[in-house]
């Protein structure tokens, strides 16, 4: 059995890639700073309450013998927060990722899977967005991570040890089974929680910001991903044994207002309002997914299946 060490395994990410690895027959030990969190995942696996920016971090590559991968999901992600407090976002992100780095290339770990992000990209093109792109990332988070891209290819040189970045896109939806639950969904900004807690009465209305894009409908288009296409793709990469950079987004775009049009239909709560353009949103963000569609993986689910997928992990509240 094949042991993998996932970092920030209590996260809404980190949680789902943990359930499908179990599924898979994989030996899992989790690193999350949040004990609360890690204890409330109801899954054999081993847990350890570490912070990837402690020393106490070698401890887990000391306590369990050969790993076979790290796949590295912990990190802070949001890019307001990264605007206003942008050291926490290179302690943690940069070189929390250079702690982990160290003890893996120490302990002889061959393979790293790094979450990294669109943000790497800045702005990016209404064209699409692809690997051989010159990242310029234009806040804290996206710098961070980009930070820590350049550091894990250029140790892979010298230690060979095998890096893959998987850079993310808008990942909505849940397990399908819904063994996995966000428990701080509340405190996201993005549109999918924002459409919930509106639907649930604990904010008004939300703002579609911008109605008079060049799209089809006015309203700015996105790359939606459903977590379980995306924790596929981690799958894929960690048996494939995939190194170098790949989008993981399905390549097509949908509307805010399709969004915002998907959970009225599924709930017949939700209520809007169109408001100003924020500034630098492009009308249109996307993923060119050539290269990893290449190597065998496809996208599964629909705005459908996201959208009843993220309302059945808030529960029965809805």
């Amino acid at each position: 059995m094949k042991r993998i060490v996932v970092t920030g395994a209590a996260g809404y990410i980190g949680a789902n890639v943990c359930v499908q690895l179990v599924d898979a027959g994989y030996e899992v030990i989790g690193v999350d700073r949040d004990w609360n969190a890690l204890s409330q995942l109801n899954l054999p696996i081993n847990r350890y309450a570490y912070d990837v920016c402690s020393s106490k971090l070698d401890d887990v590559f000391w306590r369990n013998g050969y790993v076979d991968a790290c796949i590295h999901l912990a990190a802070d992600i949001s890019v307001p927060e990264s605007m206003s407090d942008p050291l926490k976002y290179y302690y943690n992100n940069s070189f929390g990722s250079l702690n982990l780095l160290q003890s893996c290339v120490l302990h002889g770990v061959p393979r790293l899977i790094l979450s990294s992000t669109a943000a790497v990209y800045g702005e990016g093109s209404e064209a699409g967005c692809k690997e051989t792109d010159i990242l310029l990332p234009v806040n804290p988070y996206g710098k961070s991570k980009h930070i820590v891209e350049t550091m894990m290819f250029d140790a892979a040189i010298p230690t060979g040890i095998q890096v893959c970045a998987l850079r993310y896109f808008n990942v909505v939806g849940n397990d399908p089974k819904q063994r996995v639950r966000d428990i701080k969904w509340r405190s996201k900004t993005n549109l999918f929680p924002a459409c919930m807690k509106s639907i649930m009465e604990e904010t008004g209305p939300i703002t579609i910001h911008g109605k008079d894009y060049s799209t089809e409908d006015g309203t700015a288009l996105r790359d939606y991903i459903h977590v379980t296409d995306l924790v596929n793709a981690h799958l894929m990469a960690l048996e494939s044994g995939l190194t170098g950079a790949y989008n993981v987004g399905t390549g097509k775009c949908y509307s805010v207002q399709q969004v915002v049009d998907e959970f009225v239909k599924q709930t017949g709560k939700l209520k809007w309002q169109y408001g100003a353009r924020r500034s630098g949103d492009p009308a249109m963000l996307f993923a060119i997914t050539d290269k990893i569609r290449h190597m065998g993986w496809t996208p599964q689910f629909s705005l459908q299946d996201m959208v009843a997928d993220y309302i059945g992990m808030i529960g029965d509240s809805v």
